[in-house]
């Protein structure tokens, strides 16, 4: 028998799918709640494998709990989300920017030491997600979606930033994308949303296997 590749046999890749906490501006961050409900229901997109994790909305906490979750998943990818206070659609971020805001305190009361998030870090890390497929999914379960270029200031722009340019910038790292629920979005909505997002991101991911024939 000879191997070949069947494009019809496809492997379960890894995903993690981090939401974040609570923050001073949103004391009961959906996205928290999501992650929540999904572990309690065990629920999984069809040929795939999930992991879940719930970061801290923290300047000195947020970027190792993130690494060290994707790590311990073994993920291939790593799809954050995160709450839009101002937003009014799901938003599928293309890129986090070199900056941070210096007078938004986080969870512990501290603050980001400076406008820039590293001192010589490229000004753009461009998401390695699949926005497209994302942007699709999150439109066919008739949610109001756009993509983005301004990831904003704080935490998610931050966390986003940092897994780009420090722990997954080589070419066998896990790709990365952010998706942002607006904060109007019912429990509902917040859950459909990221079930979508995550579905068809590991639609993605799905590759070829070698058969026996």
């Amino acid at each position: 028998m000879q191997d070949r590749l069947d494009s019809r046999v496809t492997e379960p890749r890894p995903l993690l799918l981090c939401g974040f906490g609570a923050f001073p501006e949103v004391p009961d961050n959906p996205t928290e709640r999501v992650i929540e409900r999904l572990d309690r229901s065990g629920w999984t997109p069809q040929g795939g494998a999930l992991s879940t994790h719930v970061a801290p909305v923290s300047w000195s906490r947020a970027y190792d709990s993130l690494v060290g979750a994707a790590r311990q998943a073994s993920a291939c990818a790593v799809l954050l989300t995160g709450v839009a206070v101002k937003a009014t659609r799901f938003r599928v971020e293309l890129r986090a920017q070199n900056r941070a805001n210096g007078k938004r305190p986080d969870v512990d009361g501290r603050t980001h030491s400076g406008a820039r998030i590293t001192r010589f870090g490229p000004s753009v890390a461009r998401a390695t997600a699949p926005a497209a497929g994302l942007l699709r999914a999150l439109r066919d379960e008739g949610l109001e979606a756009e993509t983005s270029s301004d990831a904003g200031d704080y935490l998610c722009n931050y966390a986003l930033y940092r897994l780009l340019t420090e722990a997954f910038d080589h070419p066998s790292a896990p790709q990365v994308g952010f998706l942002h629920v607006p904060a109007s979005a019912t429990a509902d909505e917040a859950e459909r949303g990221m079930k979508a997002a995550a579905t068809a991101f590991l639609k993605a991911l799905a590759k070829p296997v070698a058969v026996a024939v």
